[in-house]
This record gives C-alpha cells, sequence and structure tokens, in this order.
C-alpha cells in the first residue's frame, strides 16, 4: 500500500512541476527554451537582455536564483538558492556629463554552464564566464574567470581548491556517463 502512495507522490509531483514550467516558461518567461526534466522555481526570475536563454535536460534552478544576462545552461546541471547570472556590461558608466541612471546599455555576455556542473548556495556568476564540464561552485562564490573542467572553485574571487577527479578518473567518468546515456 505504501509503495501506492509513494509512486502516486510521484506521478503528482511530476504533474505539478509540469504546470509549473508552463506557467513559469511558457507564459512568463516564453523567450526561454528548455529541454526535459526541468525543475525551475516559480521565484526564479529571468531578465535577460537578448531574450537568449537556453536550459538543457535534467536541470534543477532553485528559489531565489536571478538571471540577469543571456544564459546558456547544459545538462544534469543544480544550482542551488539565491544564485546570481549577472551581466558585467549592464549599465555604460564613463559618459562624462551624463548619470548612470541615464547611460545606455551596454554589450551583452552570454554565461555558459556546461554539463555536469552544481553552482552552490548565493555564488555570483558574471558574463562571459564559462564553467566547464563536471566543476563545482562552492557557496558563496563570485566567479569573475572561466572554469576549468571538472574543477571545485569557491571564495571572492572564485578560485581553484581541489580537482574533482585526476585525470585517469575523469577519463573513466565521461566514459561511464556516455554508456550510461547512450543507452536511454
Amino acid at each position: 500500500m505504501q509503495s501506492l502512495s509513494k509512486r502516486a507522490f510521484k506521478i503528482l509531483k511530476k504533474f505539478f512541476n509540469y504546470v509549473r514550467n508552463i506557467l513559469n516558461l511558457n507564459v512568463r518567461y516564453p523567450f526561454v527554451k528548455y529541454g526535459s526534466d526541468v525543475h525551475i522555481q516559480w521565484n526564479v526570475e529571468f531578465f535577460s537582455p537578448n531574450n537568449r536563454v537556453s536550459i538543457g535536460n535534467h536541470v534543477g534552478i532553485n528559489s531565489g536564483t536571478v538571471i540577469i544576462s543571456d544564459l546558456v545552461v547544459g545538462n544534469y546541471v543544480l544550482i542551488a538558492p539565491r544564485c546570481g547570472f549577472i551581466n558585467r556590461g549592464e549599465h555604460t558608466y564613463d559618459v562624462c556629463g551624463q548619470p548612470i541612471y541615464y547611460g545606455p546599455r551596454a554589450r551583452s555576455e552570454v554565461i555558459i554552464i556546461k554539463d555536469d556542473v552544481w553552482i552552490g548556495y548565493g555564488s555570483t556568476i558574471l558574463g562571459g564566464v564559462t564553467i566547464g564540464e563536471g566543476s563545482i561552485v562552492a557557496a558563496g562564490s563570485i566567479v569573475i574567470n572561466d572554469v576549468p573542467e571538472y574543477t571545485i572553485v569557491a571564495g571572492n574571487p572564485a578560485k581553484l581548491i581541489k580537482m574533482r577527479f585526476n585525470k585517469d578518473e575523469i577519463i573513466a567518468h565521461k566514459e561511464m556517463l556516455r554508456k550510461r546515456y547512450e543507452k536511454k
């Protein structure tokens, strides 16, 4: 009996996620392109300057996250609550005699999050940054430079803490993932 209720709960959860995605991504933010098994909480905000946001498959973006940049997110990505994806060139500030308030918008830089990435609570990623495949950004980090694949970064500005895997493990990990998801 309990397994039936667990199964019913999973079905209901999947249904409500589907409805939330329709309301959130098809009604509120129709410019966001997204794949399957995407979980984006209702209070995630999108203010993409060029309306260019692409989210892959199996992605979770948690509550309170703000996206003020063009963004490309790969597959199997976890984004913790209260993260910020912020365009570096949001406002022009170097025009003499003109307040920043009236300054024109500057150029927009795309943020790229590759596959198999975890971004920790309260992290900020600035425009033009690429987070490499398999990387982890520790909670509260401010990422101003590209993050190489399979690294763990932390701090302000974020710096390499350690590698997630050694070179042989990276090769094995990629091969295991390829075999696992090739079957599906």
